[in-house]
Formats: C-alpha cells, sequence, structure tokens
C-alpha cells in the first residue's frame, strides 16, 4: 500500500483477492464525493472512477482503481476535446436531476464579494504571506471583478452541475478514454466555472510547451457544443474569455470561507494568479 499527499486530503492504494481500489481519507468532503460518483456512475457510466464505498464518519471514499494517466501526460488533441465536451455534455443533460444530489449551491455574487473584501484588507493578505508588492498587484484586480461577472451572467448560462476543480490533473485517461476523478468541491454553478478552470491550469507555466495549449480555441467551442441552441456563441466566447479570472478568484474564495479545505498559501496563490489573468491588465 502506498500512502500520496494529495490537496484536499490522503489517497492510500490497496488491493483485495478481487480488485485494485482507491481510498481518498478526506473528513469534509466524502459524503458530497460518494454521492456525485455513485450518481455519475448510474446516470453516465464510465464517466468516473466506480464508488465502492464510503464512510462520512472517517471521511473515507473507497473507489476501483483505473488503469489510467492524467490528461496532463496525453498528448492526442482528440482526448483534450473529449474531456471537456463530455463534462459539458453531462451538465447539460443532468439539468432536471439536480434536486437529487443535493450539492450546494454557489452564490458567485457574494462569493465574488468576499474577495473583494480580502483584497481591501491588507493585514489579511500579509497573514497569507503577500509581499507588498504581491499586494499592491493583488489590488488592482478588484475593479475588474464584478464587469467580468456581468460578461459571465450575460451569457444566459443554466445553472448546473460543476465539478468544481476541473482541470487536466483531475482527468484521467483510460484506454484513450477520458474519466473525471475528485469531486469533492462539487456544486450548483455556472458552467463556465468549470471551463474557466480548465484554460487557467493549461496555461500554467509547467505546461509552457503542451500540445493542447494550441486547441484553446478548439476546446472552449468543445465545451460550447451542447449548449449551442441555448446560447449566443458570440456571448459565450466573450464568457469564456473572463471565465478563467472569475473561476480563479471563486476558487480562493471559498478556500478562503473554508467550503474547500485549502491551506493559506493556495488563496494567495490564486489571487496572484488573478493578477496575471485580469481581463484588463494594468500597464
Amino acid at each position: 500500500m502506498c500512502l500520496q499527499e494529495s490537496e484536499v486530503g490522503v489517497w492510500l492504494q490497496g488491493r483485495t483477492e478481487h480488485l485494485e481500489m482507491f481510498v481518498k481519507v478526506s473528513a469534509q468532503s466524502a459524503q458530497l464525493e460518494a454521492r456525485v460518483g455513485k450518481f455519475l456512475f448510474s446516470f453516465a457510466p464510465g464517466l468516473a472512477p466506480e464508488v465502492l464505498g464510503f464512510n462520512d464518519d472517517l471521511g473515507v471514499v473507497v473507489t476501483r482503481k483505473l488503469e489510467a494517466i492524467n490528461l496532463s501526460l496525453e498528448t492526442n488533441a482528440n482526448v483534450w476535446l473529449e474531456a471537456v465536451q463530455t463534462l459539458a455534455s453531462l451538465q447539460g443533460s443532468s439539468l432536471g436531476l439536480l434536486t437529487e444530489l443535493q450539492v450546494p449551491t454557489l452564490d458567485l455574487s457574494a462569493l465574488l464579494e468576499s474577495c473583494q473584501t480580502l483584497i481591501s484588507d491588507v493585514k489579511q493578505l500579509e497573514t497569507l504571506g503577500l509581499t507588498p508588492k504581491q499586494i499592491r498587484d493583488v489590488q488592482t484586480v478588484a475593479p475588474e471583478i464584478m464587469p467580468a461577472l456581468e460578461i459571465v451572467k450575460t451569457a444566459g448560462l443554466p445553472l448546473t452541475l460543476v465539478h468544481g476543480d476541473f482541470h487536466a490533473n483531475n482527468v484521467l485517461v483510460e484506454h484513450g478514454r477520458p474519466k473525471l476523478i475528485d469531486w469533492s468541491e462539487t456544486a450548483i454553478a455556472s458552467p463556465l466555472l468549470d471551463l474557466g478552470r480548465f484554460l487557467e491550469f493549461l496555461n500554467r507555466k509547467h505546461l509552457d510547451a503542451h500540445p493542447a495549449r494550441e486547441i484553446q480555441a478548439e476546446l472552449i467551442a468543445a465545451f460550447f457544443a451542447p449548449w449551442q441552441d441555448q446560447v449566443s456563441r458570440e456571448q459565450f466566447f466573450q464568457a469564456a474569455r473572463v471565465a478563467p479570472f472569475i473561476a480563479t478568484l471563486v476558487f480562493a474564495a471559498r478556500a478562503w470561507q473554508h467550503e474547500i479545505p485549502k491551506i493559506p498559501f493556495m488563496v494567495a496563490y490564486h489571487l496572484r494568479r488573478a493578477v496575471s489573468i485580469m481581463p484588463n491588465p494594468k500597464p
């Protein structure tokens, strides 16, 4: 059995006589992740690993092991396109079933207002480890937040199931097919949060030379495809432009409010990321 630290808990890999499995220890999210995992396995078989069991008191979720690699190691563009389109299709087709899942609904306006409050509080930013220059940089973000949110709202996408932390390391590729893992931050919100999180992660430095960088327009189009009969293409693509900025700030705000278990430097990291990707950067 091996032990590996993760951002949201601890993973154990084990083997029984009949199968290999992963055991995830995450005190705050076991029940939610198990509930969503079981829903996905019945509603969209093959999209996520099979949940074998969970113990909410212990914060443990047991899933069947996949023989897979992270999407970040996959160079086939079609697999990347399938990953985003698969999630978007799930979001569109599950609209009528959201009440059954009993997952939290995100109030984006309230979350971003809390982020603005944090950004204006120098002492709090200092406790996160930001330097004086980084604090000044982060505070340039504030005027861009609500205009960007308005663009997201104007796109007119319905609230739906969002993964909450949709990025290449939370997509596994098994036999050429993508599977989504780590549903511990699932919520009801605009699907643009998932697209934004995915694009923000793709544009981090460690993926500078990744071929998926060259197909970002195609990735956005693939995510748009299931929604094309419901929303304007022009407004969707405008919203996709600001989605990484909004998704990053929402992630920081949720972490700051402890809706997702992150250590403080992760909040600081996402605030700094927001500076580098805000829609109208200051000179």
